[in-house]
């Protein structure tokens, strides 16, 4: 999944502020979206590609996503 233009259109349950005022939790949702690479949960998937041209082996390691950690592997 693309970060920008599909992770962060989705609906996150986790995305609340935790507020006390004095006797009582009030959780809020200030933004419901998914954080995508600002979260702890993202998992970036990346691929390794060798390039022999020009001669001689160089591995080029490109990030190509991620997905939601806490959802488990795609």
């Amino acid at each position: 999944m693309t970060e920008t233009t599909e992770a962060k259109q989705k609906w996150c349950p986790f995305v609340r502020v935790d507020v006390f005022d004095g006797g009582n939790h009030h959780l809020y949702a200030i933004n419901d979206k998914c954080r995508a690479s600002d979260c702890m949960a993202w998992r970036e998937l990346t691929t390794t590609t060798t390039v022999t041209d020009p001669p001689g082996a160089n591995e080029v390691t490109v990030s190509c996503g991620g997905y939601c950690g806490l959802a488990g592997k795609p």
